[in-house]
């Protein structure tokens, strides 16, 4: 066998393993640490290669990237704001508006009451211009 077929060969047996890990998580209970432990680290580089794409290909495509290293349902919908935010701000967005918009969204998805909204709004406002 060559060098060539051998690493092809590798990718295949890890793509098959990740998607049964996948499987297997979604239907039990997920390991808490696989949500927590650099997850939201492994995003950045993915979003960084589909910023050309637009936000939602963007957030589809890191989040199944994640599946693959992290399988944990409970972690998809932060990778995908995550995805959206930085998206966002690499493409032009402005922070604060940006950041304003994916809070909107953190109350739709996982019920944030408004106290949680009105600190983290006043968190964004106290930030240094340089940063909004």
């Amino acid at each position: 066998m060559t060098r060539s077929s051998d690493g092809a060969r590798g990718i295949s047996v890890f793509l098959v393993v990740s998607c049964n890990r996948w499987e297997a998580a979604e239907g039990a209970s997920e390991d808490g640490q696989l949500a927590a432990v650099g997850s939201l680290v492994l995003v950045v580089p993915w979003i960084l290669h589909y910023a050309h794409l637009s936000v939602d290909e963007c957030a589809h495509r890191t989040t199944e990237a994640i599946k693959l290293t992290h399988p944990a349902p409970s972690l998809l919908p932060f990778v995908q704001l995550y995805s959206r935010v930085l998206h966002s701000v690499l493409n032009g967005g402005h922070l604060e508006q940006v950041c304003l918009h994916a809070m909107s969204c953190c109350f739709d998805l996982f019920g944030f009451t408004s106290y949680f909204a009105v600190g983290m709004t006043r968190f964004l406002l106290s930030l240094p211009k340089k940063y909004t």
